[in-house]
């Protein structure tokens, strides 16, 4: 059997990853009714976010030296790890730390989540 042969639009990531999209799509405008429905929207993101910069990296989308450029602006505490700079090392990063400046944010204004 060769490639032409096989129908890729019914392998399951493909098709899961088609789905996730129209899905998102349909509820792009939704507002946030509070910081902490935002953070949880932003933990639940951060699931997706995972799985896609994992596909971003065995795919090689991002070149190197982006990566490295980025993994220092993004997370400069990562500087000098031994590690290789990574979609997920960036996004994750930029990610949990907006996380955290909201969280710090309503802990800073007393109010509760609601």
């Amino acid at each position: 059997m060769t490639f032409e042969e096989v129908d890729v639009q019914e392998h399951p990531q493909i098709k899961m990853f088609s789905e996730a999209a129209v899905a998102l799509r349909s509820e792009r405008y939704w507002q946030y009714r509070s910081k902490g429905e935002q953070v949880e929207f932003l933990r639940a993101l951060g699931e997706l976010l995972t799985e896609v910069c994992y596909h971003l990296d065995h795919n090689d989308v991002l070149p190197f030296e982006l990566l490295r450029a980025c993994q220092d602006f993004a997370a400069p505490v990562l500087r000098h790890l031994p590690i290789q700079p990574s979609a997920e090392v960036i996004l994750m990063s930029c990610l949990d730390r907006r996380i955290e400046q909201l969280i710090a944010e309503q802990n800073e204004s007393g109010n509760t989540w609601a």
